[in-house]
């Protein structure tokens, strides 16, 4: 077994200059966590690969494709690949978020 403190973990570097710990990245998933600060967005993207998002803490605005939606912690939600995506925190709370990827992707995300 091995258990992860994402707090010993670095923040990785990210073009949306966020809080991403990488918490777990091996040959078929990845998965990170994304803090986002109120007023802090996820720059839009397309992943190659299905993205997933989890909710842990607080409310998120996901965007995907054409829809939008406002998301509370405990919620999951799935970003089909090859869709643009972004999400925001427009509350006056701090949101957690897991983001998974499985498969890992072999090629970066395209940033819109």
């Amino acid at each position: 077994m091995e258990i992860i403190n994402w707090k010993d973990l670095p923040v990785i570097n990210n073009p949306h200059h966020l809080d991403i710990r990488e918490l777990y990245d091996n040959t078929v998933v990845q998965v990170r966590q994304v803090i986002l600060q109120p007023g802090q967005r996820v720059r839009p993207f397309v992943s190659p690969v299905a993205a997933l998002l989890y909710i842990c803490q607080g409310t998120v605005v996901v965007q995907s494709g054409d829809t939008i939606k406002s998301i509370c912690a405990g919620k999951l939600v799935v970003c089909p690949a090859g869709m643009p995506a972004t999400m925001f925190n427009n509350s006056d709370d701090e949101a957690l978020v897991l983001a998974i990827r499985a498969p890992k992707p072999t090629e970066k995300s395209l940033l819109l």
